[in-house]
């Protein structure tokens, strides 16, 4: 992306900016907060919301989905909770299927 700004004008905007925000976090009595860390807080609040894991990859710009697995994986637990959901609902709904078999070969044996 090209802002048209010369580099050390780039710079100096950056650095205002980040002194802007180190001042609103003190202000508000928060600790020192890094960018980086807001980084981390967008991609785990994507991933609490159920964003899909490569959406997330593209917006922290990972050069592949494998680097987005490998910062935030562990974070993952509701992927493993909906599978074994998805998939006692599938084994629920087979049981069902076959019991309902059962009972009409039943009724049309007697």
């Amino acid at each position: 992306m090209t802002t048209g700004l010369a580099p050390c004008a780039c710079r100096e905007i950056h650095l205002c900016s980040l002194h802007r925000f180190h001042s609103l976090t003190a202000a508000a009595g928060l600790p020192r907060i890094r960018v980086h860390d807001l980084r981390h807080f967008a991609a785990t609040t994507m991933l609490n919301s159920r964003v899909p894991l490569a959406v997330i990859s593209r917006a922290m710009r990972h050069s592949n989905l494998s680097t987005t697995t490998e910062v935030y994986g562990h974070l993952l637990r509701h992927v493993a909770h909906d599978a074994v959901d998805v998939i006692a609902n599938a084994l629920h709904a087979a049981d069902q299927v076959a019991a309902t078999a059962a009972c009409d070969d039943h009724t049309a044996t007697t």
